[in-house]
């Protein structure tokens, strides 16, 4: 008799919740967010809704035994959003499970009421299928890629308990850092369907005899030091350089710590063993015993554009200077005290430009800079550094970078003149003026300019731009 009256208070429980939702749905200043709650953790199981004008209520979490749970509600006279956790003990696995929600006044009156389903369903098993579970590394070394698989097909999350010996990344792969012992575990949780699992590697580094590889990316260049393809440290930052080092093992071969394709508007083009050396190795290229152990190499990016830019903002601060100005007839520069008068002809400026801008070795050598307008002249040491763009007919402005020198030219009496293209449309050089004293000066008109030397000034087929390679 007592199961039977049991049985009935349960139905009349559950068609009195099915009638409260339904009213509570037409409107009432009360609301919950979640009715219908399928859940995977009793631990864990929360309803939650709203109260429009909050005043001190208290809402009540029932089920047929009584009161489950309850939290009282400020008194703000507005919305307050409200959780309430269920307990543990409530939560009847593998069945639906009906609870009344009530809000009640201070004067113990029932002035709202909701109610809320909850369905437990039980997360199944899976398993981590790891191929090894003790890895042996040396550093500096290669890295080693984690074999496992989750028996459920779901994604899996790495960690590393002491980073100062491996470290390991989103996808799995382990990177020996130092000398010691630490423990890579291999995660899967949180996904509702299938139960949390942990398996773990132990992993052994031994130090082994190296040397570093300093590799300087220069100014701004604080984004680029990024250790996307191992074997590297992110050392230093500043407004002046940015460093990042690899360490290699002596005896073995091994990549270089590959970089951006790009620093802003400049190229990568490779690593010079100088602040002002050409590329001697590219990205990834593969060294072996570069230095011996203990001992540390430097290598300087150098990037497309960034040594021309130098050379316009050295002419461009130059032409600022009263005391230079246009002097005829020599190649000599005034700058490495070969000629006491502060003046330039066209091209030895242009040539000063790269040799005191980014101080490059060979417009540098013998203070002398001479690079003659005729282009069967950018030859021998000078054609490992220029490179010609086309001729001024075929161009347009758009196809000019900053530092490109733009150069007329006649066989007919073995003269001509040249200026560099300064960005915009701005030209820099040193000229003869014919109405005003003598100068180095940056004007405007660059693209005007180009096109009269692509028509009739000078002899069209021999005007032509050149570019300095790096």
């Amino acid at each position: 008799m007592l199961r039977k009256i049991h049985i009935i208070s349960i139905l009349i429980l559950i068609i009195t919740a099915a009638s409260i939702c339904s009213f509570a749905a037409e409107g009432e200043p009360f609301c919950l967010y979640n009715s219908e709650i399928v859940t995977s953790n009793e631990n864990a199981t929360y309803i939650q809704g709203e109260v429009a004008d909050a005043k001190g209520q208290t809402i009540v979490v029932k089920n047929v035994r009584g009161v489950v749970a309850e939290k009282k509600v400020p008194d703000i006279g507005g919305k307050y959003v409200f959780r309430i956790k269920l307990p543990k003990s409530v939560i009847r696995k593998s069945k639906i499970t009906s609870f009344a929600v009530n809000a009640i006044d201070a004067n113990d009156e029932k002035v709202w009421t909701s109610c809320v389903r909850v369905e437990y369903k039980a997360r199944k098993d899976q398993d981590i299928d790891l191929k090894e579970k003790e890895v042996e590394l040396k550093f500096p070394g290669d890295d080693k890629a984690v074999e496992a698989a989750s028996s459920a097909g779901l994604d899996l999350s790495y960690s590393s308990s002491d980073e100062d010996v491996v470290k390991v990344d989103e996808k799995g792969n382990i990177e020996p850092v130092g000398e010691g012992t630490a423990e890579v575990k291999v995660n899967q949780s949180n996904d509702p369907e299938y139960k949390d699992v942990t398996k773990s590697i132990k992993v052994s580094v031994k130090e082994v005899p190296h040397y570093t590889v300093r590799f300087h990316l220069g100014r701004n260049a604080a984004d680029l030091a990024k250790d996307e393809e191992g074997n590297s440290e992110a050392a230093e930052s500043s407004d002046d350089d940015t460093v990042i080092e690899q360490q290699i093992a002596v005896g073995d071969s091994a990549e270089l710590q590959a970089t951006a394709d790009a620093k802003g508007d400049y190229e990568f083009l490779g690593w010079a063993s100088s602040e002002t050396g050409y590329p001697a190795y590219g990205n990834a290229d593969e060294v072996t015993d570069l230095a011996g152990d203990g001992e540390t190499v430097d290598l300087y990016a150098v990037w497309h554009g960034e040594r021309a830019q130098e050379a316009v903002d050295w002419a461009i601060a130059l032409a600022a200077d009263n005391r230079y100005g246009y002097g005829q007839g020599t190649f000599k520069c005034n700058i490495c005290g070969l000629m006491p008068k502060k003046q330039y002809t066209c091209m030895p400026f242009l040539a000063a430009a790269y040799a005191h801008g980014p101080r490059d070795p060979i417009m540098l050598a013998g203070g002398k800079h001479v690079i003659n307008l005729n282009n069967k002249n950018f030859s021998g040491e000078l054609g490992q550094i220029w490179e010609k763009v086309g001729l001024c007919k075929n161009l347009s402005i758009e196809d000019l970078e900053p530092g490109d020198v733009i150069i007329k030219w006649s066989d007919h009496n073995n003269s001509g003149h040249a200026w560099m293209y300064a960005g915009g449309d701005q030209i820099v050089e040193a000229v003869p003026a014919k109405s005003y004293a003598n100068q180095i000066a940056v004007k405007s008109g660059a693209a005007a300019k180009l096109r009269r030397y692509g028509r009739s000034e000078g002899t069209p087929s021999k005007n032509y731009v050149m570019r300095y390679r790096y």
